[in-house]
């Protein structure tokens, strides 16, 4: 694809087939190289520009991250290298 029918289109982001262990994510980012895309994943002061609210990334293979969503009460956590995440949602009362 040219960059300029790259530039064309609309960002977008959609969570693909995923299992209960895994998410898949797959967005079109125009103008944005692999690079700077990276970072939006791995750095945390640009993660939580457009995901969580806070964030805990270890950017290598096999690191640890922990996202939380404070006002909901919700965490995202694992180690994806070792295969584990997890997962966490106050109980409904």
């Amino acid at each position: 694809m040219s960059n300029e029918s790259a530039a064309a289109q609309e960002a977008s982001v959609v969570q693909a087939p995923s299992g209960p262990e895994t998410l898949v994510v797959e967005a079109i980012i125009p103008g944005c190289g692999p690079e700077r895309l990276f970072a939006y994943w791995t750095v945390p002061a640009l993660l939580t520009t457009w995901w969580p609210r806070e964030a805990e990334i270890e950017p290598r293979v096999g690191g640890a991250y922990h996202l939380r969503w404070p006002s909901m009460q919700w965490h995202l956590f694992g180690s994806p290298g070792a295969g584990s995440t997890s997962r966490r949602r106050p109980r409904a009362r």
